[in-house]
């Protein structure tokens, strides 16, 4: 009996060209729910992204080369500050900075680095 179905399929091409469309279909399908999951991340990430850009877009309120307002009488271009406390408004209770007191001596360029969140804050660079 057994005989009988092996030589039914190897004589009907035909079969075996079903099976082979058929398996094709399942691992194209099997293939796309496995990368679903990653189009929903990599939409969720282009729309984060063109936020950020928005906000990197908009035109600054503040004019660095209007002279208007007050201006220090001597700059001997040291940067220092002192007792700085700082957290993110959408993570109030995690402190970044908790009185921080930092000087930047003149033509030293430095730059406070937070690997954990993947954060750069740029004090500026001192002539």
């Amino acid at each position: 009996m057994s005989w009988y179905f092996i030589r039914f399929f190897v004589r009907n091409r035909l079969i075996l060209i079903l099976l082979r469309v058929v398996l094709s279909v399942v691992m194209a399908a099997t293939s796309m729910s496995t990368l679903a999951p990653q189009l929903q991340s990599l939409t969720n990430a282009t729309s984060a992204a063109n936020e950020l850009f928005v906000i990197i877009d908009q035109p600054s309120l503040l004019d660095p080369l209007d002279e208007a307002g007050q201006q220090p009488s001597v700059c001997n271009g040291q940067i220092e500050v002192r007792n700085i406390n700082f957290s993110y408004p959408s993570r109030p209770i995690v402190k970044i900075f908790d009185n921080l007191s930092l000087s930047i001596l003149v033509g030293k360029t430095t730059a406070l680095i937070e690997c954990q969140w993947l954060w750069q804050v740029d004090l500026g660079r001192t002539h």
